[in-house]
């Protein structure tokens, strides 16, 4: 009998002790409406604070209406006058948050109100870099009564700091229908953006063009100007550019160009509700400034649609269009484009 019970009183601790130490794993948020959330905390970089969870994904949470939080594993907080602190925390009912760093180092105190961010991104917190990029490939291919290849490969890489950002991309094309070939064209960018404020940038751009089908040997454009970016979120990216450019062409047989055009151009990319799949449309249109006839804009739309982690799907609609093409050619291009792609 007395065995029977130390086994009975020691599984109840042992399971006791399970249990607590599953919570204890865990985050825990209280809200001032008497709710109680438990998962991990990714980060604070706005008004909200972003909490992963096994039963409904990721909460945004309205740090206003945070009353306590608990997170027994390090974790980076960034105040309003510039400290940081990494260690685990706690927040009392009188919105004092308490930090541990590990080691020695003493605790310190603070208000919540002078929290900033909470496990920031590295170009949020100016101690790093954020890259990201992806790499996007569409092909086809038909034999028999009809025979035709086509190509499409697109890529952009970018790293951003806190004050800085470098942009830089490639598209490529290619077809054959009947054996000749019937397109053969690419662009490639590169972007330096220098941040002046939170929202407000100097930018330096470049990019060449080549399309043996549009006449044009090579077209530069180089140039200056200005920019803001109104949201620079993970789910919402939009920014608007405008500026001074010129663009030289080189035609394989019309008189080459050269002129200064005012460019403008529109960068907008938004995850849909609560899923993982993203719109997205940018354009930039040039105008010559010495001749409006002289213009041409460049425009993309589409949707990102997730396959597994890191490789989604993209339809994607491109429009191009040039007020003076070279003589004997149109002047609006469209390309319907589906690919399959990488991201990180």
């Amino acid at each position: 009998m007395k065995t029977s019970a130390v086994l009975r009183g020691a599984l109840a601790a042992a399971l006791a002790m399970s249990s607590w130490s599953g919570s204890a794993l865990a985050d825990v948020v209280s809200l001032r409406n008497g709710d109680r959330l438990t998962g991990t905390i990714v980060r604070k970089e706005t008004n909200e604070l972003v909490l992963q969870t096994s039963f409904a994904g990721e909460l945004k949470i309205r740090w206003q209406d945070v009353e306590h939080v608990a997170a027994d594993r390090p974790i980076d907080v960034y105040l309003e006058d510039g400290r940081h602190f990494k260690g685990t925390i706690a927040v009392d009912a009188e919105e004092k948050m308490t930090i541990q760093p590990s080691g020695d180092v003493p605790p310190a105190q603070f208000d919540v109100a002078q929290v900033r961010w909470i496990n920031p991104a590295p170009n949020v917190s100016g101690e790093g870099v954020k890259w990201e990029g992806r790499f996007n490939v569409g092909a086809a291919e038909t034999s028999g009564n009809t025979s035709t290849e086509k190509l499409h490969v697109n890529a952009e890489f970018i790293a951003r700091t806190l004050k800085n950002r470098y942009t830089a991309g490639l598209e490529v094309n290619y077809g054959k229908s009947q054996g000749e070939v019937n397109e053969s064209n690419s662009l490639s960018y590169a972007k330096y953006d220098r941040f002046l404020s939170p929202k407000w940038y100097a930018y330096l751009n470049g990019s060449a063009e080549r399309d043996r089908f549009k006449d044009i040997e090579l077209r530069s454009v180089l140039g200056a100007g200005s920019g803001y970016q109104f949201i620079e979120t993970p789910r919402t990216n939009l920014s608007l550019e405008a500026g001074i450019s010129n663009v030289h062409t080189d035609y394989i047989l019309a008189p080459d160009e050269n002129y200064p055009a005012a460019r403008w151009a529109l960068k907008y990319e938004q995850f849909v509700a609560d899923t993982k799949m993203q719109f997205f449309h940018r354009h930039e249109a040039l105008v010559g400034i010495a001749d409006v006839n002289r213009s041409f804009i460049r425009s993309m739309t589409g949707l990102r649609m997730p396959v597994v982690e890191k490789v989604d799907a993209t339809l994607q609609y491109n429009l191009d269009w040039d007020s003076n093409p070279a003589p004997g050619r149109v002047s609006t291009d469209r390309a319907l484009l589906f690919t399959l792609g990488y991201q990180f």
